[in-house]
């Protein structure tokens, strides 16, 4: 009978233990957000349960022991009871957001916690600033007027303002105010538009490029193109039109700017972008006017992007489809080069949307996938959300993003698109065949996870991915039901060539063409002649680093003046490419290197960027942490310097004791001596679970919860942007984790969540990642991130041995010196050469090793005692012994 009470009692206890898990689990989720006064309706609700769990906790608390708790009478039917009412708050709660996120679907694409935030503070000025941005794609901040109740103007990430014709309200319905201000930001670049027009009187190039904003001087110029072209092929004067767009090229090409304030900066990218729009212009007279094209219903025409006004309003025509531009405030993003790979992407995915289908770009890292949507997307005025998919995205997930993209005209791009898990991918297929039944027959709503929403037509599904296997670890290949969902464009190799030319013309080179030829060649034969590694990469992405540092070395040399030959334009076309490829070669190949430079580039010096200040303060800070100074090494850190200048993610890749941990440290410090505040958030990705890293969503109630890293990213990005934020990811780079980060380490930089929400990064935040080896990562990584190779060819020995005599103490210093000059060095090379180690290890553990039982030695034969155990240690038996006989004599 006593077994059987007892029993009772545990099953009792155990069920009750559960369900007051359950209630903590929601009760830490909800008590913040009805603290805030949230949800009023509720309130009531929620305190009585809040007055009895604490009731219960302080019990408790006062009386730990199990069975107290197991004696309570109607514990059982209380607890059941506050879980129920706490479970209807947290239902009313998702009732409101999910009521919110409908009157505005943009809502579907930022937390719930971020959510909650703009709701409670909808007039907060600073709370307002901070969440606008993951709002709007080119909205980086508003301006307000003096009294913070109305929104004047928009302002892009670089800086360009442009005011709204009527301004906002801000009231406490957030949701509608952040409506009128959509609808005022199309009215506005809208009207922009036709003024525009009517300004350029509908000739090319006459377009006022600093009244406008960069988006619709170039809408105008292409609408004012079309017209023109096609005049030009009715009366056969393509010969003269190529002559004036190339007179309007030189026009914009030779126009010089102050980019030293933020209005001649916007001017400058305003310049670029319409630089890029004419000399793909040009391309496309010369090849109608080569084909003698005198119809306009000619395929060569027909088959280009048309951009026309009808009835006030812009449309793009491609063959036989057409679309609505529609105005979504593009900011000053960048454009892309046209290539003929471009135009077939453009062809294909247009054709693809015009009956009803998704897009498909498919093919290897770095070949212009996404970017090639993205700019697709800001050609026809949409908003283009990127995410990154990984094995932590369930069906539910993805189907939320899909309601939000259908309800708002943006265009979703998953990236990578295959990593997702091969039964998601299966579920996923049947709600997109929805969506493109809807899209197709020109449906008006459609239902998706049961629920009937409403679906805007100039949404779009876009999916990329690289190729299963070949390297690329974690993809499967696409189930047949996915695949006739998509139209597949394969993106093979991108014409470097013609790419960097343009770049380079675009940031003011004269010899643009010399110089892209000789840099595409300088990649070629690097590929071919230097050793095969595997954290080598000589794709586009690491071509447009070195062209991005071409860039900025000109707009400086232009600042302080200098004359620009065309031998000073190779100069510093030399120095772009050095600073960005020596950091990540072997000590052999950095050698053939420079020979190839010298071969491509005869008559120029190999000259380093010089970095006065920042040397200064590097020696500085060695000096101050009592480390020797060694130039391999402030080498190595102003290579780690230009590197995060230019790119988002770097790895600094060596041995164990090759001193990477002190590299970025001493940086730090140097940096911070120079005026610059640098803050590390330090990690090790490995010593956790994937779940503890990037967060997870619980699978019972929706929640997100953020991980080590998500939670860093959110510190990050709340920073003000003269602050550099570091995010140092210190342990073995795994394709498990690290293709999470795919698109915050290109050109997104953008952190994707499987909850929807997604973090934008500015330029202030980096990502650096320590290991000893890259023999895992995938080339969708390498690609993606700038490299500092450390090796054992670049350690001095005897910089180690002197740095660890520094620390040894002054009585036994010299005599332990003299000994390790005579002996140890011919002791250490006589191992290495021997290389029969028991145990794999690294140059400096072996030193280090030697060294360790050497302290305070100051007689002849403890030193060669300490030797032996120090450096034979690690030596198989016989090896053992023939080095203490060669130490003995």
């Amino acid at each position: 009978g006593q077994a059987q009470v007892w029993e009772q009692r545990l099953g009792i206890l155990d069920e009750c233990l559960h369900t007051l898990n359950q209630i903590q689990r929601k009760f830490v989720y909800l008590e913040p957000i009805f603290g805030r006064g949230a949800l009023p309706k509720e309130q009531h609700r929620f305190r009585e349960v809040d007055k009895d769990f604490r009731e219960i906790m302080s019990d408790i608390a006062s009386n730990p022991r199990l069975v107290v708790v197991a004696q309570r009478k109607d514990l059982s039917n209380l607890l059941k009871t506050m879980l129920d009412q706490l479970g209807r708050c947290q239902k009313a709660l998702n009732e409101l957001l999910e009521e919110k996120r409908s009157i505005f679907p943009r809502f579907y694409f930022i937390g719930d916690d971020d959510l909650l935030e703009i709701l409670g503070q909808a007039t907060n000025p600073t709370v307002i600033q901070s969440h606008l941005k993951k709002l709007f794609a080119g909205i980086h901040s508003v301006r307000f007027d003096e009294s913070n109740q109305h929104i004047l103007g928009m302002r892009s990430l670089d800086g360009e303002l442009v005011p709204l014709i009527k301004k906002i309200r801000i009231t406490t319905s957030v949701e509608e105010w952040l409506k009128q201000l959509s609808k005022e930001m199309i009215s506005t670049l809208q009207q922009l538009l036709t003024n525009a027009l009517q300004d350029s009187r509908k000739q090319i190039g006459q377009v006022p490029v600093e009244k406008y904003p960069s988006q619709i001087s170039c809408l105008a110029e292409s609408i004012n193109f079309t017209e023109q072209c096609e005049e030009a092929i009715k009366n056969g004067e393509l010969e003269k039109f190529h002559n004036d767009i190339k007179q309007i090229l030189d026009k914009y090409t030779s126009v010089h700017i102050n980019t030293d304030t933020t209005d001649g900066l916007v001017t400058d990218l305003k310049y670029k972008a319409l630089i890029m729009d004419t000399v793909h212009n040009m391309d496309v007279v010369q090849q109608l006017k080569d084909a003698r094209i005198r119809n306009i219903y000619d395929w060569l025409w027909q088959k280009q992007l048309r951009f026309y006004l009808e009835n006030n309003k812009a449309v793009i025509k491609m063959v036989d489809a057409q679309f609505n531009y529609t105005y979504e405030y593009q900011g000053n993003a960048q454009k892309l080069v046209h290539t003929p790979l471009t135009d077939k992407c453009y062809l294909t995915l247009t054709q693809g949307m015009h009956m009803g289908f998704g897009g498909n770009p498919y093919g290897p890292a770095g070949t212009g996938k996404t970017e090639s949507v993205k700019a697709l997307g800001s050609t026809f005025g949409r908003q283009v959300l990127v995410f990154n998919c990984d094995e932590g995205i369930d069906v539910k997930s993805i189907g939320r993003i899909f309601i939000g993209i259908c309800k708002s005209d943006a265009w979703g791009c998953f990236d990578e698109f295959n990593r997702l898990d091969e039964a998601v991918l299966s579920a996923v297929s049947m709600q997109i065949q929805v969506i493109q039944d809807a899209l197709k027959s020109g449906a008006a709503s459609l239902t998706l996870l049961d629920r009937k929403i409403e679906i805007n037509p100039n949404s779009g599904i876009f999916v990329t991915l690289n190729p299963a296997g070949k390297g690329y670890g974690g993809r499967s290949k696409l189930p047949d039901n996915l695949k006739q969902l998509f139209r597949p464009v394969a993106m093979s190799k991108p014409n470097n060539e013609l790419i960097a030319e343009v770049l380079l013309y675009s940031d003011g080179f004269k010899n643009a063409n010399i110089l892209a030829t000789k840099l595409v060649a300088l990649f070629n034969l690097s590929k071919e002649l230097l050793t095969t590694q595997q954290h080598y990469d000589w794709g586009l992405r690491a071509l447009k680093t070195v062209l991005k540092g071409c860039g900025t070395l000109l707009r400086n040399a232009k600042a302080n003046k200098i004359e620009i030959s065309s031998k000073y334009e190779s100069q510093l076309v030399v120095q772009a490419a050095r600073i960005n490829t020596l950091s990540k070669l072997t000590f052999g190949d950095s050698k053939r290197f420079d020979g190839l430079l010298q071969d491509i580039f005869p008559g120029i010096d190999l000259r380093d960027i010089e970095y006065e200040n920042l040397r200064q303060a590097l020696h500085e800070v060695y000096k101050e942490h009592h480390l020797l100074i060694n130039d391999m090494q402030i080498r190595k850190a102003l290579e780690l310097y230009e590197q995060l200048r230019q790119r988002m993610g770097v790895v600094i890749v060596g041995p164990s004791g090759s001193g990477k941990s002190v590299l970025w440290k001493m940086l730090q410090h140097a940096m911070q001596k120079t005026g610059q505040q640098v803050r590390t958030y330090v990690m090790n990705p490995k010593s956790m679970p994937r779940i503890q890293l990037l967060g997870h969503i619980d699978i019972d109630t929706r929640e997100w919860s953020d991980g080590v890293l998500t939670a860093a990213s959110r510190a990050v990005v709340k920073e003000p942007l003269e602050i550099q934020s570091w995010i140092v990811c210190d342990g073995d780079v795994d394709p498990e984790w690290v293709e999470s980060l795919n698109s915050v380490l290109d050109d997104n930089r953008l952190l994707t969540m499987p909850s929807g929400e997604r973090i934008q990064f500015g330029p202030n935040v980096n990502f650096l990642f320590e290991t000893h080896d890259l023999s895992c990562a995938s080339p969708a990584t390498i690609s993606r991130m700038g490299m500092i190779f450390l090796s054992d060819e670049d350690t001095d020995v005897k910089a180690v041995v002197q740095s660890w005599l520094a620390k040894e103490l002054e009585e036994t210093r010299s005599s332990t010196e003299q000994y390790i000059n005579d002996y140890f060095f011919e002791a250490y090379n006589w191992i290495i050469k021997q290389n029969d180690f028991v145990v794999e290890t690294t140059l400096i553990g072996t030193v280090l090793n030697g060294l360790s039982h050497l302290h305070g030695v100051h007689d002849k034969s403890l030193f060669a005692l300490g030797l032996i155990r120090g450096l034979g240690g690690n030596l198989n038996e016989k090896t053992k012994e023939a080095f203490a006989r060669e130490v003995s004599y």
